[in-house]
């Protein structure tokens, strides 16, 4: 039970629930009891118990996995250092995560006029697109856009792009690449990404857009990934003298 003080009963439930974390009675990953015997155990209503973890989501300290409950989240889960160029599922890979990709379509498609600005291409030219869903430990994390020329996509299509990472198969082609243009915002999520993702419609995504150049400055591929917002961080170290 809580006690009747001034404090909303929600703000008495969220602090007693993320004290119970901090002493480890609830563990990372682990499955907090449901609404139902939350709301029993402090006698207050489901819709109290629904707001409260509504809020712990959106804080990062609880995260809901579709038709499985609400666990606690590990803090930090995945940490993008910006100090070197690697896709995702390197990242990933080096904090010894098992990351799994599960291709969704491959196909050329006419390029849309931002893509034509990004990659210079003519009205009309057409792209290799791939479309992919990474999972992290077995969640689904993110889907990916890919878009690249013609000519690199026929280098790609024996490639299984269930296994790739897309950087480093084009390296293997001999593609010397040297820098890439970088855009981070958020972003609500499209019907598509809330279908594969399997997230609710209020659940913030992070938009990382890359534009990939090769040696000679010229732009090779584009890739947008639309990541869970609340399982993704930024590491940043900036130096005021360089």
């Amino acid at each position: 039970m809580i006690a009747r003080t001034n404090i909303p009963l929600h703000e008495q439930i969220r602090d007693d629930i993320q004290s119970k974390i901090n002493d480890s009675i609830y563990k990372q990953d682990e499955k907090i009891p449901s609404e139902r015997v939350l709301a029993e155990q402090y006698g207050v209503s489901r819709v109290t118990i629904r707001n409260t973890i509504n809020d712990l989501v959106h804080l990062g300290v609880l995260y809901r996995r579709h038709g499985s409950g609400t666990f606690v989240k590990k803090p930090d889960d995945i940490k993008s250092h910006l100090n070197r160029m690697t896709s995702v599922f390197e990242q990933l890979e080096n904090l010894g995560m098992d990351v799994r990709i599960e291709l969704i379509s491959e196909e050329y498609v006419e390029a849309s006029e931002a893509v034509q600005k990004a990659l210079q291409l003519k009205p009309g030219d057409k792209v290799y697109r791939i479309l992919r869903k990474v999972y992290a430990s077995e969640e689904p994390l993110l889907i990916s856009y890919v878009h690249t020329h013609v000519e690199v996509g026929k280098k790609l299509e024996n490639i299984n792009m269930n296994k790739a990472v897309f950087l480093t198969s084009l390296e293997d082609f001999g593609y010397q690449i040297q820098y890439a243009e970088e855009k981070i915002r958020a972003i609500r999520a499209s019907e598509l990404e809330r279908e594969v993702l399997k997230i609710h419609s209020d659940t913030p995504l992070l938009s990382i857009e890359r534009t990939v150049f090769t040696a000679n400055e010229k732009p090779l591929y584009i890739v947008k990934d639309r990541i869970i917002g609340d399982r993704y961080s930024l590491h940043v170290i900036l130096q005021r003298n360089l």
